[in-house]
């Protein structure tokens, strides 16, 4: 838990485990769609003018170790919210 907030975005490893599993299952052809609530990537934070504008709070911590299992899949798309900004990211 953060001071002052109630959350920190990061995806558990039990979340990580399901994962792994599911995108094994789909394979490395099919396409894929991720959705999440707080972002993987962003430029939040270069914009937002919070006083509480913590990464933690509004990105996704552990992204780099969720793109890396996101590496060999044919992602499409990661559908993500949170921000309230709109923004695409090409990666």
């Amino acid at each position: 838990i953060a001071p002052g907030r109630n959350y920190v975005g990061r995806i558990d490893e039990e979340q990580m485990d399901w994962l792994k599993r599911d995108l094994a299952a789909v394979g490395s052809s099919r396409p894929v769609v991720i959705s999440t609530h707080i972002p993987l990537v962003s430029a939040v934070l270069q914009e937002v003018q919070d006083p509480w504008a913590k990464r933690e709070n509004y990105l996704i911590t552990n992204s780099q170790e969720v793109l890396r299992v996101l590496e060999g899949h044919n992602v499409k798309a990661v559908l993500q919210g949170h921000t309230h900004i709109c923004e695409e990211v090409i990666y």
